[in-house]
């Protein structure tokens, strides 16, 4: 009796790019925040071996998640493995720790230009729905396969990170803080038109930050009083990045740890984030 051979599933990718699968969300952050340092306020080139190299992911996963990275506008490609940190994607990468909110809306308006925006837009207008719905309207839209659910679901997360999205505990979403803010572009006051990180609240970064991810974190919208401590933040750590930019890779753990020593009994102090 003839036998048929069972067709296997498309092997081929997903027509727009969707992040890895194999490296998790919080250590594509990593990347990110590697890649920031590396290119320092110049933006200068460097190579995925050194960006892996300083976060502890295997280089082969990792380039997973360059094309995503490009495709996002937080890194440009140089080519052969070589990349360098736009300014958005510096941005995010400084922010991240001391002042998450503003990194999220730099995350929010990069991907206000992706493929999977007008999805969100159209599918959450009505309403939160389950999250399947969400999943199935996006692999359509980014011309996937049912075998690139996992890279959606780490799309999902990216999404929520970005505070587009928000996914509740019975699997129903919901439009988050960020989608529905008006772009920028369009927006009537000056201080709306303001960049992240220049100094001035804009509305992406008024979203309170999630407690649950970190609960020390205190709201700072409209909080005028905390601007100057932020700047004093922020040239502490250029200061930190820089130096740390100049050690040898293998100087580079010694020098944190005992930056994070010197900050251990000071919550306040930026360095304590190094621990």
């Amino acid at each position: 009796m003839a036998t048929y051979a069972v067709p296997h599933a498309p092997t081929q990718p997903p027509q727009h790019p969707m992040p890895s699968r194999r490296v998790s969300v919080t250590n594509q952050i990593k990347l990110l925040i590697a890649a920031a340092i590396l290119g320092g306020p110049r933006l200068k080139a460097f190579s995925i071996h050194d960006a892996t190299r300083q976060v502890g992911v295997a280089i082969g996963q990792a380039r997973y998640s360059t094309r995503f990275f490009v495709e996002a506008g937080l890194w440009d490609s140089i080519g052969n493995g070589v990349f360098a940190p736009s300014q958005s994607g510096r941005d995010f990468g400084m922010m991240w720790e001391s002042s998450r909110d503003r990194a999220r809306g730099v995350l929010a308006q990069c991907f206000s230009t992706m493929w999977f925006h007008p999805t969100l837009l159209r599918e959450l207008a009505g309403g939160p729905l389950p999250v399947e719905r969400l999943e199935a309207a996006l692999l359509t839209d980014g011309g996937g396969h049912q075998q690139h659910i996992k890279l959606l679901r780490s799309l999902l997360e990216w999404l929520s990170v970005a505070m587009l999205i928000e996914v509740g505990p019975d699997g129903m979403v919901a439009a988050g803080s960020l989608l529905t803010t008006e772009p920028a572009s369009s927006a009537g006051s000056d201080e709306s038109r303001m960049e992240p990180g220049t100094g001035s609240e804009t509305p992406l970064s008024q979203a309170a930050d999630d407690p649950r991810e970190d609960p020390q974190v205190e709201t700072e919208a409209k909080d005028h009083a905390a601007v100057p401590s932020q700047r004093q933040a922020s040239v502490l750590m250029e200061l930190t990045f820089e130096a740390v930019r100049k050690l040898a890779p293998d100087e580079v753990p010694a020098f944190m740890k005992a930056l994070a020593h010197l900050s251990q009994d000071d919550q306040e102090s930026v360095l304590h984030h190094c621990r």
